[in-house]
């Protein structure tokens, strides 16, 4: 079973086109300023399958892409691959992933299941968060971070200085914020997880 925070299926943030998004709970890296703070603790969240998960992912049939955040995404890698794996075999969905553990640390595991999913992605944006180095553009949430193209499927996309889409949803008197903050919206986050942003609000009761 896959352990997820939240679930995101129709965005533009995180990746290229339409997309769905997926957090999983728990992390080991503790970031100073962390953007989910309660997505770090490792706890009983919301459990799928790997095939329930594949089906919460596509079941907008516009769907592009997949990125999977967390958390940290390489902390679940036994089931995580069993989801790529379906998600290779039934689709061409492109795959983002971001991950606290360096590449280097990442293929230095001696994990099978950590290979294996680096086998199945398509783009890895690698690193801790560090405040200090923070940046306000692109998909990487501080400049230490690098964006590793492990297949060609996003090579043409600019990860680095593409201007940040940012958004908020709202179901059911959830509210789920998909993005990485800007400086301003940085500020008026503090205090308020998990971490809300946005310029469009998509309100799932009326759609």
């Amino acid at each position: 079973m896959i352990n997820v925070a939240e679930i995101q299926v129709g965005t533009r943030s995180l990746g290229p086109g339409w997309r769905t998004v997926i957090w999983v709970q728990g992390c080991p890296f503790h970031c100073p300023g962390c953007y989910s703070p309660d997505w770090i603790p490792e706890k009983p969240a919301q459990f799928y399958t790997p095939e329930d998960l594949f089906s919460k992912a596509i079941s907008d049939n516009r769907i592009e892409g997949i990125t999977i955040s967390g958390g940290e995404p390489f902390n679940q890698s036994q089931e995580l691959e069993k989801f790529l794996h379906i998600v290779r075999e039934r689709t061409s969905l492109n795959v983002i992933c971001f991950s606290g553990f360096t590449f280097r640390q990442l293929i230095q595991n001696p994990s099978r299941s950590v290979h294996a999913m680096l086998h199945l992605i398509d783009v890895l944006i690698d690193g801790a968060y560090i405040r200090e180095k923070s940046t306000d553009l692109g998909l990487r949430g501080s400049t230490n971070q690098k964006i590793y193209h492990l297949t060609p499927a996003l090579i043409h996309h600019d990860f680095i200085s593409v201007p940040r889409v940012n958004e908020i949803h709202i179901s059911n008197n959830n509210i789920l914020a998909v993005g990485i903050p800007t400086g301003g919206i940085k500020s008026f986050m503090i205090g308020e997880p998990p971490w809300l942003i946005q310029s469009e609000v998509r309100n799932h009761e009326r759609t």
